[in-house]
């Protein structure tokens, strides 16, 4: 009896231990948001390793000084076409997939509601740059809300 009662707190614990999300490197992350955060100039490729809800954390940032390629690496980003649960770009985010079906998506389930969720799941403000090599965007709308919207239209040439 006491060996059932061990394999029952043994199985809660392993059941409850989080995991990593996305890695630069060899390291690790437990949010996407981290990986972000900590990438630099020499370390701009961050590969998600599990799927990621931004619906139960924050919005995801790239900062003016970013210069980041986000590989999907064949995993889901969900997030809602809301404030604070999408991504937005001020830096430069390249989005990628280098899974050979390239599987990776950042998607909404939520439906378009006005002034709750009516915003784009990819947001580029303030010069901000979003180039997409491969993967997928898929967006729930009552209405023409962009997946993807740039707040004004990228210079042709920057010297």
């Amino acid at each position: 009896m006491l060996l059932m009662t061990v394999s029952s707190a043994t199985l809660s614990v392993a059941q409850n231990v989080a995991k990593n999300v996305a890695k630069i490197g060899t390291t690790e992350y437990a949010t996407l948001k981290a990986a972000v955060y900590d990438a630099t100039a020499g370390q701009t490729v961050v590969t998600l390793i599990n799927d990621v809800d931004l619906t139960t954390d924050d919005e995801l940032e790239v900062g003016k000084l970013q210069n980041i390629v986000l590989d999907m690496n064949g995993h889901s980003i969900k997030g809602a076409n809301a404030n604070h649960k999408n991504i937005c770009v001020s830096g430069k985010l390249t989005l990628k997939d280098s899974k050979e079906n390239s599987t990776g998506k950042i998607y909404a389930e939520t439906p378009y509601q006005d002034g709750v969720y009516d915003k784009p799941l990819v947001e580029v403000i303030n010069d901000g740059e979003f180039v997409m090599e491969s993967g997928h965007i898929n967006s729930v709308s009552l209405r023409r809300q962009p997946r993807v919207w740039q707040d004004r239209p990228p210079a042709a040439t920057r010297y």
